[in-house]
C-alpha cells in the first residue's frame, strides 16, 4: 500500500476511535462522506493499525469490535493496536507520513 494511504488511515482511525464510536447511535448509524471514505480505504487495505500511547488491551479490543461493526468490515478484517509511549508514537507517525 502507498504510504500516503497508510498515513491517512492512521489519522482517520485515530479520529474515528476517539470521536465517532460514541456518535454512531446518535447519528442513527449512517455514514457521512468521511465515514464512507474510511470504509472504502479500510476494506481495500484489509487491515488497519492504530498507534496510541494509552488505550488498554481491553479498550483496544472494544475499539476493534466497534470499528468493524461501524464500517461493516466483517470478522476477516484485521484491527491492530500498537501501544507505545507518546514520544515513540509521534516519531512513528511522522515516519509513516513521510513514507519511510
Amino acid at each position: 500500500m502507498h504510504s500516503h494511504i497508510k498515513a491517512t488511515l492512521v489519522g482517520a482511525v485515530s479520529a474515528v476511535a476517539m470521536f465517532s464510536f460514541g456518535s454512531a447511535a446518535i447519528a442513527g448509524g449512517h455514514l457521512n462522506a468521511t465515514g464512507n471514505g474510511t470504509r472504502t480505504l479500510a476494506k481495500a487495505e484489509g487491515s488497519v493499525t492504530i498507534i496510541h500511547p494509552l488505550f488498554s488491551d481491553r479498550t483496544a479490543q472494544r475499539m476493534a469490535a466497534a470499528f468493524k461493526k461501524r464500517y461493516d468490515l466483517g470478522d476477516d478484517f484485521q484491527f491492530n493496536s500498537l501501544r507505545k509511549g507518546t514520544g515513540a508514537t509521534v516519531a512513528q507517525v511522522k515516519q509513516e507520513i513521510q513514507g519511510r
